[in-house]
């Protein structure tokens, strides 16, 4: 909640009521002590690529992902902004020039990054890959897992040989695709990894 007051002084409050950034939801519920015209600007981020405001259910016009949406109109006590981001989770590529992300993807939902941890994998997070990127992942609220997260999920697969089992140096007519088994994949949000021991991570996962 916001107690605050416009320029003449009239008092304003401004309430905010979200599970974000679980949920692309927010609500702002507007009480200036008065009828009163203003502008409320509210920030459209760039990462969500569908986005709907509506005041008082009826939508506003003119929102662009990556800028600030102005809304100007007489306000009244009760006045009820509700935005609503998309979630949907997204594989990103970083520059070419990053040659050590070759062939790998990143995977975001929302605001957050999420990588691989090894106490929620099957196999070594060093031999795992994505398999049918296209398909959706599934997400899953988890309230007793590190404070209550989202987790991700996806069909992946890992190698069945370690890639260090094979030799150094080879002629690449020789080279065969080291053999794979489907496994489920679990993505957590990077910001909490680290919580429960050293283990290993991947952020940036091969894409076969």
């Amino acid at each position: 909640e916001l107690d605050w007051h416009l320029e003449d002084g009239t008092a304003l409050r401004v309430k905010q009521e979200t599970q974000y950034p679980w949920k692309g939801l927010v609500t702002m519920t507007l009480t200036p002590a008065q009828t009163a015209e203003f502008a409320l600007h509210v920030r459209i981020p760039g990462w969500s690529r569908r986005n709907s405001v509506r005041v008082n259910g009826q939508t506003v016009t003119g929102v662009a992902s990556g800028k600030y949406l102005t809304i100007r109109r007489s306000w009244k006590p009760g006045d009820r902004v509700t935005l609503d981001f998309s979630m949907t989770p997204e594989l990103i590529a970083s520059n070419p020039l990053v040659r050590e992300n070759t062939g790998k993807v990143a995977l975001e939902r929302g605001p957050l990054v999420y990588c691989l941890e090894q106490p929620d994998q099957l196999a070594p997070v060093d031999d795992l890959a994505l398999r049918e990127a296209s398909k959706p992942f599934a997400a899953e609220f988890d309230k007793d897992l590190l404070g209550g997260i989202v987790i991700l999920k996806h069909e992946g697969e890992a190698f069945v040989k370690p890639l260090g089992d094979q030799p150094l140096y080879q002629p690449a007519a020789l080279e065969k695709k080291p053999a794979t088994k489907p496994l489920e994949l679990r993505f957590i949000p990077y910001y909490a990894w680290a919580n429960r021991g050293q283990h290993a991570m991947e952020v940036w996962v091969p894409l076969p």
